[in-house]
């Protein structure tokens, strides 16, 4: 899957749940999540992924990890993008850039220019240090992803993990998608009649439960 990310928006509570503190913590990827188009920023159709997170330094009642879900993170080839940004410093085995001509809007004529992919299947179960940082609103946002330090022990993976790929498509992979997050995936490859995502920016749901 070759994607870019352009944005990162403003979270919600996710419900019932309180957002988790501004702070760096141990976490593991658990799912990634071809959202398909969606209405992103000022209402524009967007192919658009989610990832999710277990956070092993914050618990529930019950003594799981929390979890972060970032969403409408807008698929891209641009090396520039968020995605980029946060995959080349926490995963930088699983990114690679390639050369691509196309038109170049600033330069106003065909270009090469410089795109990112990433295999996005071997993401899931990877541990990483997620930061969440405050935006100009005071919102908890994920604000950045690095590579745990070769020393530190990370603790073993709770929830298990899913991956789904438009591209593909598998209904097994499909399933495995939590019910919340599995009916706000557009399949039909079609420009959403109705908005699953409301049309603003970028958006990070936390705790929604599994």
């Amino acid at each position: 899957m070759k994607m870019k990310t352009e944005k990162q928006g403003k979270p919600t509570g996710g419900g019932k749940f309180n957002a988790i503190p501004a702070d760096t913590y141990q976490g593991r990827c658990i799912g990634v999540v071809d959202m398909g188009l969606q209405a992103g920023y000022e209402g524009k159709a967007v192919s658009q992924i989610a990832l999710v997170f277990e956070i092993y330094d914050v618990l529930d009642g019950d003594g799981m990890p929390r979890t972060v879900t970032t969403w409408g993170i807008t698929k891209s080839t641009n090396p520039k993008a968020n995605l980029y940004k946060f995959l080349s410093n926490w995963l930088p085995e699983g990114v690679s850039t390639y050369e691509y001509e196309d038109w170049d809007e600033k330069q106003g004529k065909e270009a090469t220019l410089i795109g990112l992919e990433v295999d996005t299947s071997l993401i899931p179960g990877s541990p990483a240090m997620v930061t969440m940082g405050l935006n100009k609103k005071g919102k908890v946002v994920l604000a950045s992803l690095t590579a745990p330090h070769k020393s530190m022990t990370m603790p073993e993976q709770v929830h298990d993990s899913y991956h789904f790929d438009l591209d593909e498509d598998s209904p097994s992979s499909f399933a495995a998608i939590p019910e919340w997050l599995a009916k706000r995936v557009n399949r039909t490859g079609q420009p959403p009649v109705q908005d699953v995502f409301e049309p603003k920016k970028d958006t990070i749901a936390q705790d929604v439960p599994f």
